[in-house]
């Protein structure tokens, strides 16, 4: 896989710190990002009730909390710092507001930024934009000064939202260079996700190539 770009990445924390993520080329990626509702650290669309990266909700959804965990997995080092910039495709069954819970009481954290906040420090794919027209984002970051690092896979917290109604609520992740990646120890070398197959792919994604009854598959 190709080396991470020398692109710098600030990334806003508790407390108006301010960390750069300049990325260091690394011969060998192997990261991943994913989302997951079923506590099995993995998300497979084609495997039928994981519905990790969304679903089609009915009537009996409006208005009840719907949760997923975002985690990382497969970075060669622990990881002490973090930026996870993910969206939903089109937001109109969307309920708001949301929430987001750390899993890591212990970091130095940010509240959850919404594109177009103060916090929200990345630029959003310009490929997000103009293939998702009512699309929303979010950035959740992290760090650990203790610089002692969390072991993989790891779960850096659970996002919230209700259904507003009937229809379809899919997620994708920005992988643009620096929009989503993790330090890893000592700050010394930056992974970001924007190679093919290192984050959760969302259903539409991988409709081209499969059966129709695959793809129906994976809205049940």
């Amino acid at each position: 896989m190709r080396a991470c770009s020398w692109k710098t990445w600030w990334v806003a924390l508790g407390c108006g710190a301010l960390v750069a993520f300049a990325a260091i080329p690394s011969s060998v990626r192997a990261d991943y990002a994913g989302m997951d509702v079923n506590s099995d650290l993995d998300c497979d669309p084609l495997i039928i009730g994981d519905a990790d990266m969304g679903r089609v909700y009915t009537a009996g959804d409006v208005g009840v909390q719907q949760d997923f965990d975002i985690f990382f997995d497969d970075i060669p080092n622990k990881m002490v710092g973090y930026g996870c910039t993910f969206c939903v495709t089109d937001s109109t069954h969307l309920g708001v507001p949301v929430s987001w819970t750390y899993a890591d009481a212990g970091w130095t954290n940010t509240t959850l930024a919404r594109d177009g906040d103060l916090m929200f420090t990345v630029a959003v794919s310009p490929y997000i934009i103009s293939t998702y027209p009512k699309y929303i984002c979010w950035l959740v970051t992290g760090a650990d000064f203790t610089l002692v690092g969390a072991p993989l896979p790891h779960v850096i917290g659970t996002f919230s939202f209700q259904v507003a109604s009937e229809g379809p609520i899919t997620w994708i992740f920005d992988t643009d260079p620096l929009t989503t990646a993790v330090q890893t120890s000592q700050f010394l070398t930056t992974y970001d996700f924007d190679d093919p197959g290192e984050t959760c792919i969302t259903p539409a994604a991988v409709e081209q190539g499969t059966s129709w009854g695959a793809v129906k598959q994976l809205f049940r």
